[in-house]
């Protein structure tokens, strides 16, 4: 307000920002109450700057002669403490005291007024008054005020003019008779402009009350235990603004938690906002809303006198409402604090307050060099269609897609897509989502995977450059994933893995060959997507060391957006370990391929990494967790074959042999429908063999045997080696396999003895009694004898001289393996 500060006769005591040496304990007024913010350490930061601004008014107060009465006026910014002063320097003195109140202006002028007071008589008596005006409540007032008593009104600027000049005549007057006046005055609300009038009395003593400082709030909140970081810290002080309501409100809401996290902080800026600063903007009006809500969308970007003219406010009304909204915090300096406080401002704006000012902020933001997606945003707020803004979309779309926001470019597109009737603009923003999809969420994508059907859609995506793995959360897709034009081998390496599965076409030659050139320049020199699809083609062809050693350097050199690709590198890695029989890596590395999966959100990989974890239990001999069911529609053949199987195989190791055949059998028909020819994927035939053997049914068995002798020998045509390194692993030697296949068909026996039975097995032939064996094993001595009863009749022996030697001519020559054919 200008001229504030006074002519001639005005004494002004302007007190510098408060700090924590203000005052001390010891200062807090004998007789009062202990604040409630106060800690173990001290007051809190705005008591003690309460309490050093009430002595100074205090000793105004006291120094003062008996015939000198005072008119005093604290001046200062909303928050300050203004009336927490005057309270505690009124409790220093002995005089009565009256305090006046009124309610806001009407609109014929006339204000309602209250005042109570304790009479002079020193019997603690109080009464108060109440009437439609100022004047009449002041002169009622006056037949109880005696010489050297005070009177306190601490909202002069809630007063009306009519109400104003009142108050200040009675004020001259009354200082004749000996009587004190305190006024507290808050400039930012003065909406009738009756701070001027304040400097009519001659010898007013001025106060100004100042803002907490940064350094302050900040020591004050660093005192609460738990901050996780210390930005979030600097993010509340920025917040608080110097306000000590709001000071006082935030530590509130923040002491309540153990651990200040960004989501707690964020939590609790709001709600002091909402208690201490929101409301009191909302009660300016029209104005106040829509000038908050501009300042709040365009701060550091826009000159604020630019928005006076655009929102065409009275100068000096729109400076004292961004005077108001500073104080309060409602428009931080911080970009983080200004966040949260527009957020907490919006909720209690009009929505067509919203939207006008949105449109405001667009038209002066589009006038400067101004974020793309922020435009769009404030675009969009205003609420009106949005056909014809593609072009802003897709500048909005672009660049919050090369600052990896990815998620918020979605949102650029289905808001657009949401907002429009135009065709064109419709199918951009349905191929825009694709591509985000693509990246963070396959469930999404695969959900609306038909869209690519759309010609108009497939027009604006002819390719998608995104991680082939795709195809198994949307087969549907797997035209635009091979017609994406790639630089590297990845096609040729993907090609190589469809014949390696599908095992009808010799590629392992040449598949070493591409592996052989790639090593030459440096193993880990090759991509993640290259690496996992070698790893998986190694792995179909029986290869577990080469498809573990791809699998973790597919892990080691996936880039930040190649996650999919080191995901998969894991879960190959943990068949290979699997087939090899070393379970606890291969379980480290399924869970490592599900918590990566689950980032995508990619629905059906999460569920083949579960499952395979569910294969590697039943594998080494330990309970499986129940397998949750597929999401119906979209699931790829692959993973409802390797379902199909680990289901069985749960059933089979819990004793529910019919219905480990249907599965077993449905495994079978699902593969042969997938075009998979080779028998060392899953080893569904062989766990039928061993089913039908132990029930009796010779017929059924023969039938699998060979139908499980013809297929193996039929891959051997076609890949030799890596028959041979499967047979190896069985068990055989790849030198072994006779003419009529009956040293074949001994080797894969093995698979007809359960985990329980082949641990058992491995401690005979080292030479343990069955004695031993169980107290190896933690188990009875009989179950010991059961388990081996079982073998001698599935394999067909007599002895444990047999047995022993039976394992050692089946022996693998690889050091150690174990004897499993595991997978």
């Amino acid at each position: 307000m200008t001229g504030l500060a006074g002519g001639a006769g005005h004494q002004r005591d302007s007190a510098r920002p408060y700090s924590p040496g203000d005052i001390d304990e010891a200062g807090v007024p004998a007789g009062q109450r202990r604040d409630a913010s106060a800690t173990q350490d001290g007051p809190s930061a705005e008591v003690r700057a309460e309490v050093a601004m009430a002595k100074r008014l205090t000793a105004i107060l006291t120094d003062a002669s008996p015939g000198d009465a005072v008119i005093a006026v604290l001046n200062g910014p909303v928050g300050a403490g203004l009336a927490g002063v005057l309270r505690r320097a009124v409790a220093n003195t002995t005089t009565p005291t009256a305090w006046l109140h009124v309610l806001p202006p009407r609109s014929d002028g006339s204000q309602r007024a209250l005042a109570h007071w304790t009479y002079a008589d020193g019997s603690g008596t109080q009464s108060s008054t109440s009437s439609l005006s100022v004047t009449e409540v002041l002169e009622e007032l006056e037949e109880h005020l005696s010489p050297g008593s005070t009177v306190v009104m601490d909202a002069f600027h809630a007063l009306g003019p009519s109400s104003a000049s009142s108050l200040i005549v009675w004020s001259q007057a009354a200082r004749l008779r000996g009587v004190r006046v305190l006024l507290g005055y808050h400039p930012a609300l003065d909406s009738y402009a009756v701070g001027a009038l304040l400097n009519v009395p001659t010898g007013t003593h001025w106060m100004d009350l100042h803002p907490l400082r940064d350094e302050v709030v900040h020591a004050d909140l660093a005192r609460l235990p738990g901050w996780t970081d210390p930005a979030l810290l600097d993010v509340s002080v920025a917040a608080v603004a110097g306000n000590a309501t709001l000071l006082r409100h935030l530590r509130r809401a923040l002491s309540g938690a153990s651990l200040l996290d960004e989501a707690t902080v964020t939590a609790a800026q709001t709600i002091a906002l909402e208690a201490a600063s929101v409301r009191m903007a909302c009660d300016q009006g029209h104005d106040a809303l829509l000038l908050a809500g501009v300042l709040g969308l365009t701060v550091g970007d826009v000159d604020p006198h630019r928005v006076d003219q655009v929102l065409t406010i009275p100068a000096a009304k729109s400076a004292r409402i961004a005077r108001l909204l500073r104080e309060v915090g409602l428009i931080p300096t911080h970009p983080r604090a200004a966040a949260i406080a527009a957020e907490a401002l919006r909720r209690h704006t009009p929505v067509a307050v919203r939207r006008t000012a949105a449109g405001h902020a667009h038209d002066l933001l589009s006038g400067v060099d101004a974020n793309q997606g922020r435009l769009f945003a404030l675009r969009a707020t205003v609420g009106d269609p949005m056909t014809g803004t593609l072009a802003l979309a897709q500048a909005a779309y672009q660049e919050a897609f090369d600052a990896d926001d990815i998620e918020g470019a979605a949102d650029i597109a289905a808001t657009l897509m949401s907002r429009t009737d135009d065709p064109t603009e419709i199918a951009w923003a349905r191929a825009a989502q694709l591509r985000c999809w693509a990246v963070i969420d396959w469930d999404q994508f695969a959900e609306r995977a038909p869209w690519c059907e759309d010609p108009a859609v497939a027009e604006e995506l002819p390719t998608l450059d995104a991680s082939h793995w795709l195809i198994v959360e949307a087969p549907t897709v797997a035209r635009w994933l091979t017609m994406c034009p790639r630089t590297d081998n990845s096609h040729h390496v993907a090609s190589a893995v469809v014949r390696a599965l599908r095992g009808d076409m010799p590629v392992e030659d040449e598949l070493r060959e591409l592996a052989d050139s790639l090593a030459q320049a440096g193993i880990f020199s090759v991509t993640a997507p290259i690496a996992s699809r070698l790893a998986l083609a190694f792995l179909a062809l029986a290869d577990y060391d080469a498809a573990n050693q791809w699998a973790c350097v597919a892990t080691f050199t996936a880039a930040d957006d190649e996650l999919a690709d080191a995901a998969m590198g894991h879960l190959v890695a943990a068949h290979a370990l699997l087939r090899l029989g070393e379970f606890e890596r291969a379980d480290t590395h399924a869970s490592t391929a599900a918590d990566h999966f689950a980032k995508i959100n990619a629905g059906n990989l999460c569920h083949l990494a579960e499952l395979t974890r569910a294969h590697i239990a039943v594998e080494a001999g330990r309970p499986a967790l129940p397998l949750a069911p597929l999401a119906p529609g979209r699931m790829h053949a692959s993973l409802r074959a390797y379902r199909t199987y680990v289901s069985a195989r749960v059933d089979l190791d819990a004793g529910r042999a019919d219905a480990a055949v249907r599965q077993l059998f449905e495994c079978g028909r699902l593969l042969k429908r997938w075009g998979i020819q080779n028998p060392s994927l899953l080893n569904w035939s062989a766990h039928l063999v061993a089913i039908f053997r132990a029930s009796g049914q010779h017929d059924f068995m023969t039938h699998i045997e060979d139908e499980l002798v013809a297929d193996f020998r039929a891959w051997q045509d076609v890949e030799p080696a890596a028959a041979g390194r499967r047979a190896e692993i069985l068990g055989a030697r790849t030198s072994d396999l006779d003419a009529d296949g009956t040293t074949l068909e001994a080797e894969l026996s093995l698979n007809t003895l359960s985990p329980a039975e082949l641990r058992v097995v491995d401690l005979v032939v080292q030479g343990l009694s069955n004695r031993d064996a169980a107290k190896e094993l933690f188990l009875s001595k009989r179950t010991v004898d059961t388990h081996l009863g079982n073998v001698y009749r599935k394999l067909g022996l007599g002895s444990r001289e047999e047995l022993i030697a039976v394992m050692n001519r089946l022996a693998p020559a690889r050091g150690g393996r174990s004897l499993n054919c595991f997978g």
